[in-house]
């Protein structure tokens, strides 16, 4: 249906998404499955100029008008594309409010709110259906995923499924869809439903396809909600991969008293996985080191 802000005044501001007291416009919908998808398309523009420069905020709520309770939002493409997308759960027979507003103006705004009742969507579609996870690979797909919010490291990446992973070590885990994903994936991670983001990935390094890796200190024991989605509104299947493992032990000469004993000529040494407790007096936080042990074999100054 077509819905616009031609003409209309300042009625309520939301915040998120850069809401403002903005001109805006108002649609509802009784609900009718689980799961609602709620699409607003710009019209009458088109292009990257127009994706950047006109742009729209979509809020969905439910309650009333009086007290309405935000469910979710999301902005057009800037720049990506024309239209915005959130993606609830839904109760059927439900109303919910849809609110559009243009970003940072009450210019006219011209475009199709589309209402899309999904019914099709993967069993761990929402994070309280996490499915829980160790170690290990496990196959997935976003297709007729829903979602009600983008991460910080992509856009429009609010179609998601979620996967609840127990930590089997006290170091750090590695969640890992590269190369194994037919779709521009996004990984996240987070603390809790509705909690923290500890990371985020789009695009790894090394990775095809536009695939995704995190990699986060974990605690054994604990649970990390683990999050898979698209760049804009990208969808597919792939194979989650997860693993933790502690790391090598620091080289033998990582403390003072089991310092290495040299002479003059080249040492090899690493500091990987090293630890310490000191910082010297011309750096900053340089604890993690080793220690080599020189007997002076002449009287003067020495060059290290």
């Amino acid at each position: 249906m077509a819905m616009n802000t031609n003409g209309f005044t300042p009625d309520y501001n939301p915040g998120g998404c850069l809401a403002g007291n903005n001109d805006d416009a108002w649609a509802y919908f009784t609900a009718i499955t689980s799961q609602t998808q709620v699409q607003y398309e710009i019209t009458g523009c088109q292009g990257f100029l127009c994706g950047l420069f006109v742009t729209a905020i979509l809020h969905v709520f439910e309650g009333n008008c009086g007290a309405p309770v935000a469910l979710g939002c999301n902005i057009s493409g800037l720049g990506i594309g024309n239209d915005a997308t959130v993606t609830i759960p839904t109760t059927p027979g439900q109303t919910y409010f849809v609110r559009v507003q243009r970003t940072f103006s009450n210019q006219d705004l011209s475009g199709e709110l589309c209402i899309t009742a999904i019914s099709n969507a993967p069993a761990n579609d929402l994070c309280s259906n996490a499915t829980p996870v160790g170690d290990g690979t496990f196959p997935f797909t976003t297709i007729d995923a829903t979602g009600s919010f983008a991460t910080s490291c992509a856009f429009n990446d609010t179609n998601s499924v979620w996967f609840a992973y127990t930590a089997t070590c006290s170091d750090e885990a590695t969640f890992s869809v590269c190369d194994d994903a037919d779709f521009d994936s996004v990984i996240s991670v987070f603390d809790a439903c509705g909690g923290n983001e500890l990371a985020c990935n789009d695009d790894y390094f090394g990775c095809t396809g536009f695939t995704s890796q995190v990699t986060i200190p974990v605690l054994a024991g604990q649970t990390y909600l683990v999050r898979l989605a698209g760049f804009q509104g990208a969808a597919g299947s792939g194979n989650l991969t997860i693993s933790c493992a502690p790391p090598p032990p620091p080289a033998p000469n990582d403390d003072c008293a089991n310092a290495t004993a040299v002479a003059e000529g080249l040492h090899p040494f690493t500091t990987v996985n090293a630890t310490g407790t000191l910082s010297t007096s011309c750096s900053l936080n340089d604890t993690n080191d080793v220690w080599f042990a020189y007997t002076a074999s002449c009287s003067g100054l020495v060059e290290v």
